[in-house]
């Protein structure tokens, strides 16, 4: 049985992958980031659809309750995303460097 937070929930998962497919078409999002982003609001929406498979899962996984395991999910999602922006922001910082450092010589 589908509760409203369940429903609610969901409701906010398909306009977030509306949101990331309308980024993906303004050609913010890479094909990459696109599928991530996707892979990240259905498997949420798997953990609010399914919620028993995924409690199982973590028992088996021996988290002592479900919230331990969804945390222990959480912490690794945004492990992964904090090493993404962290790569992705040293790369941008590297390319600033080297175009300030090719306008430095120009001028000389």
């Amino acid at each position: 049985m589908i509760i409203g937070v369940q429903v609610v929930g969901i409701l906010v998962l398909l306009f977030l992958l509306y949101l990331t497919f309308i980024y993906y078409k303004k050609g913010t999002y890479t094909r990459n980031e696109f599928l991530f982003w996707c892979g990240a609001w259905i498997s949420a929406s798997a953990l609010l659809v399914f919620p028993d498979v995924f409690i199982n899962i973590g028992y088996e996984l021996k988290f002592a309750r479900a919230t331990d395991f969804y945390m222990a999910l959480a912490i690794i999602f945004f492990g992964v995303i904090t090493f993404l922006n962290y790569a992705r922001v040293r790369n941008q910082e590297r390319k600033v460097g080297e175009l300030v450092r090719a306008m430095a010589l120009k001028r000389k």
